[in-house]
């Protein structure tokens, strides 16, 4: 007669066999599955590309990265000879590519899928060297007669092909930025170019006037702006645009407007609410052939000020209008130096920069 104790230990036994049986089976079917998959040839290679809409990076450059130069078939090639690791490898070293996926599927069609790098702006450095970043702040090469509407930031400081991490942090900060102006279609059709000053601060240089808007970093930039676009509808028709040198919004709750002397011309209300009309529709259509000034600004104003404290949005303040990005980029050669700053002569007005700074 049997015991229980014997019976429940046989039983455990025999359910043990069983699996051992199951997973022994299922073994050798993937072994075997793999080695059908290895004797089997490539049938096809199909080519996905995800991402934005550019296409940087198209099937037929990806397609001579998979063949070495169109000097091996893939097609035709058992599977097993193909190696997948090495392929992901040759594909993510384009640096247009921010991750690649290969892998065969059961009818034995080599699948590529590519996410493309998005480009957020185009950088000249001090030496003339130009190319763009994506939103990681990543450097990325220049495509060949294939120009991207982005906004542009010159006298960069990343001329080195190896940046330190501070070099990363500045790139970052003008992809922030980038995206902001792009982000927004008034600013984006104001802002011609940004500067990059010796302390790593911002200057954006308008399409209109002559003078610079001194943001400093990146912080705080809807108050900044916001400040900057009261000053331009309450400010400026009064006094004109080229009473100052420089717009500084840098400083919590005002814009501090730097003049560069006592003689500048001014331009009337009539006048300045035209221009900024004829901005405003200069929106509503394409920018063809804008041409980038690369030229140096005023840095070492005098601090001749007017402070303009704690402005806030009219509620009948200029609305936003969709705007078309620039399509041309050309540099004009050093003679054509934005004008410096003359440091004025008469007595200074009494208005006091506050030390709180954004």
């Amino acid at each position: 007669m049997t015991t229980p104790g014997r019976y429940g230990k046989f039983r455990r036994l025999l359910i043990l066999g069983v699996w051992l049986l199951v997973g022994a089976g299922c073994a050798t079917l993937l072994i075997a599955a793999i080695r059908h998959q290895n004797h089997s040839v490539c049938k096809a290679v199909r080519i996905v590309i995800g991402g934005v809409d550019r296409r940087m990076v198209d099937s037929a450059e990806l397609e001579s990265i998979l063949t070495d130069g169109h000097s091996r078939r893939l097609v035709g090639t058992p599977s097993g000879d193909i190696s997948i690791r090495r392929l992901e490898k040759k594909v993510g070293d384009n640096p247009w590519v921010k991750k690649a996926d290969l892998f065969f599927d059961s009818k034995q069609v080599l699948w590529v899928k590519v996410t493309e790098r998005e480009p957020v702006a185009r950088l000249f450095t001090d030496e003339g060297v130009s190319f763009y970043i994506d939103g990681d702040g990543s450097r990325l090469p220049l495509k060949d007669n294939y120009p991207v509407e982005l906004p542009v930031f010159t006298s960069c400081p990343l001329q080195r092909r190896t940046w330190t991490k501070t070099d990363t942090a500045l790139a970052r900060e003008i992809a922030v930025l980038s995206r902001y102006l792009a982000a927004n279609p008034f600013w984006m059709s104001m802002v011609q170019q940004v500067d990059v000053t010796d302390s790593r601060e911002f200057e954006l240089v308008p399409s209109i006037g002559d003078n610079v808007l001194r943001i400093g970093d990146t912080s705080d930039l809807d108050q900044k702006f916001n400040r900057l676009r009261v000053f331009y509808e309450r400010v400026i028709p009064h006094v004109g645009w080229n009473k100052y040198a420089a717009l500084d919004a840098r400083y919590a709750g005002q814009v501090i407007g730097v003049r560069r002397d006592g003689q500048s011309a001014a331009v009337d209300t009539a006048r300045a609410s035209a221009l900024l009309r004829e901005l405003i529709e200069q929106g509503r259509n394409a920018m063809r052939d804008t041409a980038v000034r690369v030229a140096p600004v005023p840095r070492d104003l005098v601090p001749d000020i007017d402070s303009t404290r704690s402005l806030e949005p009219s509620e009948g303040s200029v609305s936003d209008v969709p705007a078309q990005p620039q399509t041309a980029l050309r540099r004009e050669k050093s003679g054509s130096a934005r004008p410096a700053a003359a440091k004025p002569g008469g007595a200074k007005p009494a208005a006091v920069m506050p030390p709180k700074r954004h």
